[in-house]
């Protein structure tokens, strides 16, 4: 029976949201590390605690692992569950695992000891400052900063967008085709609805300056 160490499941980490096009759920990223690493079923079942079902070895480990290179700031991950690759993750293809258990290591010491030292609050002046500064766009300033940032993304670029949009939207089994032949079809997904049923959706990327009608949508 293998028993792969922390150290050992980082790169299959990042290998598999490369995979998976820089995002993925918990279960997704857990699939595909198994795939990668081809762990035999009982490996993969092992519990983390004898005589518990629940959570499984390998299951705990890669838990610690995303945590853990979300520290060293390769991935980020939204409230759904959904993790991706930051810009630096993206641009990392492996990584030596002991050397980001030591950075992390040394990150939390560091937090640990400025906690001793008692942070001065902001005073009500600083607070106003804060408020009267602008930090806080308005709608049309962020719409045109993100429809500026839109219209500059590659196609594939954008289709890895909506695949992560699906996903943080409950979607699961996310996967981009996007190739020649498909009838327009760029990915296809697994929506569940109250646990019980399940369907497949096939999707389309539409990046217009107007709106998609529905003559606009290849009909299936």
């Amino acid at each position: 029976m293998q028993s792969y160490s922390f150290h050992e499941l980082y790169n299959p980490t990042l290998l598999a949201l490369h995979k998976l096009g820089g995002s993925g759920t918990n279960q997704e990223i857990h699939d595909v590390v198994v795939a990668i690493l081809e762990m035999p079923a009982e490996d993969i079942a092992k519990p983390h605690k004898a005589g518990q079902s629940s959570p499984t070895r390998i299951a705990y480990r890669l838990a610690w692992v995303r945590t853990w290179l979300k520290r060293y700031g390769l991935i980020v991950n939204s409230s759904r569950g959904v993790w991706a690759l930051t810009p630096n993750g993206l641009a990392t293809p492996e990584v030596d695992g002991r050397e980001i258990i030591k950075a992390v290591n040394e990150m939390l010491q560091q937090e640990k000891d400025k906690k001793q030292i008692a942070k001065p609050s902001r005073t009500v002046e600083e607070d106003n400052e804060l408020a009267e500064s602008g930090e806080s766009a308005s709608d049309d300033f962020w719409r045109e900063a993100l429809n500026s940032v839109l219209a500059e993304m590659s196609a594939p670029g954008f289709e890895r967008l909506c695949q992560r949009i699906l996903r943080e939207s409950g979607f699961t089994q996310v996967e981009v085709t996007g190739r020649s032949g498909d009838g327009g079809i760029d990915g296809i997904g697994v929506v569940r609805i109250s646990g019980f049923l399940s369907f497949k959706v096939l999707f389309q990327c539409k990046r217009w300056q107007n709106s998609v009608g529905a003559s606009c949508i290849v009909p299936l």
